[in-house]
């Protein structure tokens, strides 16, 4: 190790050369290769279906696993509450926006343009375009389980209404140009509580999931017989 003298500006190499016993990046390094099936992680599989429940399933899986980990040891729990927040955040934000494409599409809805992308991150603006659509398709089904999920809904956007707050520490400037800190209502959360709780809404989603996926499923087994009754132009002796 090279140590500056007083009269010297210290230099990167000299402060990397002060750190033993820890490796930074060298040349071949890469990021995103193949290795063993125990290790590598499948994208695109086919056997997964939905590429949107599979982004879904991992962001929740991740947050369950953080809280198993650390919920109860008292440790790094004021460091992972944030990615564990995020991450239950953005499950219930992919869930919700597969769901309203899936009911889009088998209400035979046409969404304005600004609502088929489903852009942004506003949760409540999205559980407002759902909600209707669920009991459109089932008409007949309680709301108090919608009713209580739209409230835990809501609390979360009180919190972080744009999938902000748990992601960086101060917002986006205002029109005074300031940048007010994230979260500053909030001091505490009980992670294991948090887990509990976001079970509950995605098991209702996860429902509802099933329940839209049989109904598409029925939908087109129905137009595979009619065509091939009707054939292609609905004519019964046509081809």
């Amino acid at each position: 190790m090279t140590i500056p003298s007083d009269d010297e500006e210290p230099q990167l190499d000299d402060l990397f050369d002060s750190i033993d016993g820890v490796s930074f990046p060298v040349s071949g390094d890469k990021l995103f290769k193949s290795g063993s099936w125990v290790d590598s992680a499948q994208l695109n599989h086919r056997l997964y279906g939905d590429k949107w429940s599979v982004y879904a399933t991992g962001y929740k899986d991740a947050a369950d696993m953080l809280v198993d980990q650390a919920a109860g040891t008292g440790r790094h729990l004021d460091f992972l509450v944030y990615p564990i927040v995020f991450l239950y955040r953005q499950h219930i934000e992919l869930m919700v926006k597969s769901l309203i494409r899936s009911l889009w599409l088998l209400l035979e809805k046409n969404p304005s343009d600004k609502q088929a992308g489903l852009v942004g991150h506003r949760l409540g603006t999205f559980w407002a375009i759902l909600r209707p659509l669920l009991e459109e398709h089932a008409p007949c089904q309680s709301t108090v389980a919608l009713d209580q999920t739209g409230s835990l809904i809501d609390e979360l956007c009180a919190v972080d209404p744009e999938s902000m707050g748990f992601r960086y520490p101060h917002g986006i400037p205002d029109k005074t140009g300031a940048r007010l800190p994230t979260l500053s209502g909030l001091a505490e959360v009980d992670l294991r509580n948090l887990k509990a709780v976001m079970e509950k809404i995605a098991v209702l989603l996860g429902a509802c999931e099933m329940s839209i996926d049989a109904a598409l499923q029925s939908k087109a087994e129905m137009h595979a017989e009619c065509l091939s009754l009707n054939g292609a132009n609905g004519d019964p002796y046509g081809p």
